[in-house]
């Protein structure tokens, strides 16, 4: 009976459907790239508008822990150069880290985290999700590790600033590192 009550609230909560209807929407972006020719394509029709749109994409896209915001940030450095690839996108995995953060938030506050946290092991509850080192270097584990940090921020209500530039130092390595391989790709 526990578990229909959960799912009952799970599916009654409108953070569940608002994380629904960005993977739709991220889903629906990425084949509207593909249509359209991609991100070089799309600068080359449209210029500096497009970038910034594509910045806002790839912050959508990245929202899941696919590859495919890194190749919006690895198409714009091959259009743009290392520095402003490089600025693009980090600016657009800091807008991804404050979403997850916000829809995080949001979510918890629909349901019943705090009696989930409860049932939790006591070493699991005194992880220090709020501690800078978890914040940044969190973010390098491979795969979902952006997504869990930023949700975990948000979802244990970590300080909106505190979250926000330890994210900004997390995503810069990553955005030089996506803006150097492309810019030594070009350089072939």
């Amino acid at each position: 009976m526990e578990t229909r009550s959960r799912l009952r609230s799970l599916i009654s909560s409108r953070g569940f459907w608002g994380v629904l209807g960005l993977a739709a929407l991220a889903g629906a972006l990425v084949l509207g790239l593909q249509r359209l020719g991609g991100p070089a394509a799309l600068h080359e029709r449209f210029g500096w508008p497009a970038t910034l749109a594509l910045v806002g994409v790839q912050s959508i896209v990245a929202f899941w822990p696919v590859p495919v915001g890194e190749m919006i940030a690895f198409a714009n450095t091959l259009v743009h150069g290392f520095w402003i690839g490089t600025a693009l996108a980090w600016s657009g995995w800091m807008l991804t880290a404050v979403l997850q953060y916000a829809v995080a938030r949001y979510v918890v506050t629909d349901l019943d985290f705090a009696a989930a946290i409860e049932r939790l092991p006591a070493r699991v509850r005194r992880f220090p999700v709020d501690h800078p080192a978890f914040l940044i270097l969190g973010r390098f584990v491979p795969g979902p590790g952006p997504q869990l940090v930023n949700c975990a921020a948000g979802a244990f209500r970590v300080p909106l600033w505190r979250h926000t530039w330890c994210a900004a130092i997390g995503v810069l390595p990553g955005a030089m590192l996506i803006a150097g391989a492309a810019t030594g790709l070009e350089l072939l």
